[in-house]
């Protein structure tokens, strides 16, 4: 007789320890998968900027958690272009800059021994902007540097002094706001190449790295699924084959027991006829009767009665 049920006892609990197992593993990972997405949403830009809006950005959370990894390794491209840009850039500006400064100090010499008054560094100021001090007041040009030098004009020797000083300090001021500057940019190419260096290498690394990481996921979901339907698998063969097994001794006991009862069956059988014939036997000697009787009663019959 088959069992109703089947319990797999051992297997079971391998099956479900692999199961277990891997649940835990995977659940590590998507938590990793989220923090990624968080980490890339909090980041600058308009997809930074969007990813921290409250509706939004749960969306945009669930979206880079599908594929984390390519989301992290666009994320860095796109950084690490956008950076070898701006750091070309700073570069260029600096190496400028640091020409510009030389001209200053040669211009501060000759503007020192030349005594420049407010009108030179007015004209040298607009050459040097896109500020015009020529003025048009009706249909007349004005230059504002003539104007300059007819206030000076009006002033005493001292005053004039004083604001030819002035025009020297805020020069000199320039030159040194322009000298900070222009370390500062310097740290920041040194500062950048630094990181570029550093972004390159972890770009590097998930490039090569990403399709592998990737891959053993899948495989690590393709074997979960495998190992447990091969356990079971494995016991459901058995269990099958004990259950065949089981029909077939059903089966062999019902011969036997029909085996038996034929022969039980063929015995009674010839026991019954025995018994009818020996029932027949008997009936057919009860109805002789012994020849004297029958003598006694021809004797006495009288066939004219």
């Amino acid at each position: 007789m088959l069992p109703a049920t089947v319990n797999f006892g051992r297997e079971r609990e391998i099956t479900h320890e692999i199961g277990k197992g891997l649940e835990d593993a995977f659940k590590q990972a998507k938590v990793i998968d989220n923090q990624i997405a968080k980490s890339l949403n909090h980041g600058m830009g308009v997809l930074g900027y969007i990813g921290r809006l409250p509706f939004v950005g749960r969306a945009v959370t669930r979206f880079r958690a599908i594929r984390p990894l390519a989301s992290l390794e666009s994320e860095l491209r796109t950084a690490l272009n956008d950076s070898l840009v701006s750091l070309v850039r700073v570069g260029e500006k600096a190496s400028n800059e640091k020409e510009r400064i030389q001209q200053l100090h040669e211009l501060y010499g000759a503007a020192e021994k030349e005594e420049w008054g407010p009108q030179e560094f007015i004209g040298f100021i607009e050459q040097n902007t896109d500020i015009n001090y020529t003025v048009n007041l009706e249909g007349r040009q004005i230059d504002m540097k003539e104007l300059f030098a007819e206030v000076d004009l009006r002033l005493s020797p001292e005053r004039r002094e004083e604001k030819r000083k002035e025009y020297l300090e805020w020069f000199s001021q320039h030159i040194n706001l322009s000298e900070q500057y222009l370390g500062s940019m310097q740290a920041l190419c040194f500062v950048g190449c630094e990181w570029i260096g550093g972004m390159t290498r972890s770009y590097f690394d998930l490039t090569q790295l990403r399709g592998g990481m990737e891959e053993v996921q899948r495989t690590l979901q393709n074997l979960g699924r495998g190992g447990i339907a091969s356990v079971t698998s494995q016991d459901a063969i058995r269990k099958y084959g004990t259950a065949y097994i089981n029909g077939m001794r059903s089966l062999l006991q019902g011969y036997r027991k029909m085996c038996a009862l034929k022969d039980s069956g063929s015995a009674e059988f010839n026991g019954a006829l025995r018994q009818l014939e020996t029932d027949l036997n008997s009936t057919n000697k009860k109805q002789e009767l012994p020849q004297d009787t029958q003598k006694t009663r021809r004797l006495v019959y009288n066939p004219n009665k």
